[in-house]
């Protein structure tokens, strides 16, 4: 197996529990309410919303796997990964928890997404940058050992 499909596997783990667990966290009302009996959630209501939240995470963290293609610029792999994260999250949205489209909220949540991913493609073009910066200064100081060695 290669190093990509562990990390992979290990992403979509890990993104699995994480987001039963976020899941889980935004539901602490609803949860509280089934435990007291004093609410509408039921244990296979429960259970369905765990594991969408499971799936949710595994898609949107083993995904982040894009950015390990290197045939793929920095905002190719960003955009692909909004993409799949935006399709996720509005599929679900619109399917499971009754998103409106002329709803505010939903306008909202897209313009953070579109901030978030831009910010993380800011950082990620200043991380290359630097990272390019310093390979070009250590192969100039390479040259130029290499060339005082012929010189002398």
């Amino acid at each position: 197996m290669s190093d990509k499909m562990k990390k992979t596997i290990l992403l979509v783990i890990f993104g699995f529990f994480g987001g039963m667990v976020m899941n889980c966290m935004f539901m602490l009302d609803a949860i509280t309410g089934m435990i007291n009996g004093t609410g509408d959630m039921t244990a296979g209501k429960f259970i369905f919303y765990l594991l969408m939240g499971g799936i949710f995470g595994a898609v949107n963290c083993g995904s982040s796997i894009i950015y390990d293609i290197e045939r793929l610029s920095i905002l190719g792999a960003t955009l692909i990964h909004f993409l799949i994260v935006f399709t996720m999250f509005f599929g679900f949205g619109f399917t499971l928890w009754r998103f409106e489209i002329d709803d505010a909220m939903v306008w909202v949540i897209f313009a953070c997404m579109v901030i978030a991913y831009f910010i993380i493609w800011l950082i990620l073009y200043t991380i290359y940058k630097k990272e390019i910066r310093k390979l070009n200064k250590e192969l100039e100081s390479l040259k130029n050992e290499s060339s005082d060695q012929k010189g002398e």
